[in-house]
């Protein structure tokens, strides 16, 4: 019985990914560099660095460092 009902809800969860064109990729691949970023801040004082360094490299909106120039893919 459990066998079969997982089996069912594999194959619907198979399905909406076909007809809708959707995946877990990013979702894993974000997982996966939160998981090296809390490796990374072992040791920092609290978690409110973690969640900057998460922020600064997931966030998508890096910050204009001084003296640097703009990233060419970034919008001015």
């Amino acid at each position: 019985m459990w066998a079969a009902s997982g089996h069912d809800t594999a194959t619907a969860a198979l399905d909406a990914a076909l007809e809708h064109g959707l995946s877990q990729g990013p979702t894993e691949s974000t997982n996966t560099k939160i998981r090296l970023l809390t490796r990374i801040a072992f040791g920092f004082h609290s978690a409110h660095a973690l969640i900057g360094l998460a922020m600064l490299a997931l966030g998508g909106h890096p910050p204009t460092l001084p003296g640097r120039a703009r990233h060419p893919r970034t919008r001015q």
